[in-house]
C-alpha cells in the first residue's frame, strides 16, 4: 500500500511540472488569427474587371496599405480601358516609360473621402499621394448619380471594405501633371507657335497666374494656316490683334470633354464621325449614331463660343465628340487624343483650327 501511494505521489508531480510547462510555453498571440477578407486588398486580388492594376499594385508598398487598418481610396481603371491601350497583367510591367509607382499613386487619393459626401455639379480639388491634382465631380443625370474625375466617367457602383472604397474609372488618369496651364502649352512641341504668340502679345504673367481655367490651343499648322506659321511670323504680327487671338482661345472656367455630357441640354440626334478604340486595342474613325446639344460660353475676351457636344455608343463602347463653333461660324474640332490636360491650375484642349472672332 505504501508503494501504491508513493506512485500515486510520482505521477502527480509529474502531471503538475507536465501542466506548468505547458502553461509557461503558451504563446502571447493565437496561431490562428482571423482574417479579414473585405480590405482593399483582397477585393482587388479578386476582382477580374481590376487584375492589371491589381498587378501594378502588387508592385509597389500600396499593396501592404490596403490591407493595413488605414482607410484608403482608390480610382482603379478598368481592365477594359487599359487593354485598349495595349496593357494587361502581364505587359504592364514591363511598359518602357511607364513609372508603376507614380501610376498606382496618382490612382490612390491622399486622404480618405467618400465621393457621395461632395455636393452635385462642383470641381471638388482631391490630390493623389502622388501630390496629382484631381478634379472630382458629382453629377444627376435621368435622375441617377455620376462621378467623373478629369473628365474620366467612374463606372457602376463603389466598392466599398472594411477599410476604403475602390471606384473604377472608364480611363487612365495622366501620369504627369503641370503646375500651370502655361507649362502644358509649353512643353508640347506642336503647339509652340501659339506659345510664342502668348509671349509676344505680352500675355505670360497672366497665363502664369490664371487660374480654374481652361485652353483651347491651336496647333502649329493651325497658326501656319492663318499666316503664323514661324517664329518670324509671330514676331512681325500686331501685338493687340495677337492679344485678341490669344484671349479668345482661353475659357475662364475648367472644362472636361467628359463633363459635358452632364451639363449639356441635348436637342437633336444624327451622326457623328470619330475615333473609337475597340477593346482589342484598334483603333479607326467611325460613323457613330448619337445625339448632340449646344451650349454657349463667354470667352477671356467676352466674346462668345459655342460647344457641340456629341456622344453615343459603338458596339457597346461609350465615344464623344466636342466640336468649337467660332464668333464667324467656323467649326473646329478638339483632337481625340490631346485633350484633358490637367494642370493644377486647369485644363488645356488642342485643336487643329485658329478660333476667330
Amino acid at each position: 500500500m505504501k508503494h501504491f501511494k508513493s506512485r500515486l505521489i510520482s505521477w502527480m508531480t509529474r502531471a503538475t511540472i507536465m501542466l506548468l510547462f505547458v502553461s509557461g510555453c503558451k504563446p502571447d498571440t493565437e496561431i490562428y488569427q482571423q482574417v479579414d477578407y473585405q480590405k482593399l486588398g483582397y477585393i482587388l486580388n479578386d476582382n477580374p474587371n481590376l487584375s492589371t492594376f491589381n498587378a501594378a499594385v502588387g508592385m509597389t508598398g500600396i499593396k501592404n496599405v490596403l490591407n493595413g487598418a488605414d482607410s484608403t481610396v482608390l480610382l482603379a481603371p478598368n481592365d477594359i480601358f487599359l487593354v485598349r491601350l495595349g496593357l494587361n497583367a502581364s505587359t504592364i510591367k514591363e511598359q518602357q516609360g511607364l513609372s508603376i509607382n507614380s501610376f498606382v499613386e496618382n490612382h490612390v487619393l491622399d486622404d480618405y473621402i467618400d465621393l457621395a459626401s461632395l455636393p452635385f455639379f462642383v470641381k471638388q480639388k482631391l490630390y493623389s499621394k502622388s501630390g496629382h491634382t484631381n478634379y472630382v465631380s458629382r453629377w444627376i443625370k435621368d435622375d441617377l448619380a455620376f462621378f467623373t474625375v478629369n473628365g474620366l466617367r467612374i463606372e457602376g457602383q463603389p466598392i466599398r471594405g472594411t477599410n476604403g472604397i475602390i471606384y473604377v474609372l472608364n480611363g487612365m488618369l495622366q501620369q504627369y501633371e503641370y503646375s500651370t496651364v502655361f507649362e502644358a502649352i509649353k512643353s508640347d512641341f506642336s503647339m509652340t507657335l501659339f506659345t510664342h504668340a502668348i509671349q509676344r502679345a505680352g500675355l505670360t504673367s497672366l497665363f502664369n497666374d490664371l487660374q480654374n481655367t481652361t485652353v483651347f490651343v491651336p496647333t502649329n499648322q493651325a497658326m501656319a494656316a492663318i499666316g503664323l506659321g514661324s517664329l518670324e511670323k509671330v514676331e512681325q504680327a500686331n501685338i493687340n490683334e495677337l492679344k485678341k487671338l490669344v484671349l479668345y482661345h482661353v475659357y475662364p472656367d475648367i472644362l472636361f470633354v467628359g463633363d459635358l455630357s452632364f451639363t449639356t441640354n441635348f436637342s437633336g440626334s444624327g451622326l457623328f464621325t470619330t475615333m473609337v478604340t475597340l477593346f482589342n486595342g484598334n483603333r479607326f474613325m467611325t460613323s457613330v449614331d448619337g445625339k448632340y446639344g449646344l451650349r454657349e460660353v463667354k470667352m477671356y475676351d467676352g466674346n462668345n463660343l459655342q460647344l457641340k457636344f456629341y456622344e453615343g455608343y459603338y458596339t457597346g463602347i461609350y465615344t464623344n465628340q466636342l466640336t468649337l463653333i467660332d464668333a464667324t461660324g467656323q467649326q473646329s474640332l478638339v483632337d481625340y487624343d490631346r485633350k484633358d490636360i490637367v494642370a493644377k491650375s486647369g485644363t488645356i484642349h488642342q485643336i487643329h483650327q485658329v478660333l476667330k472672332y
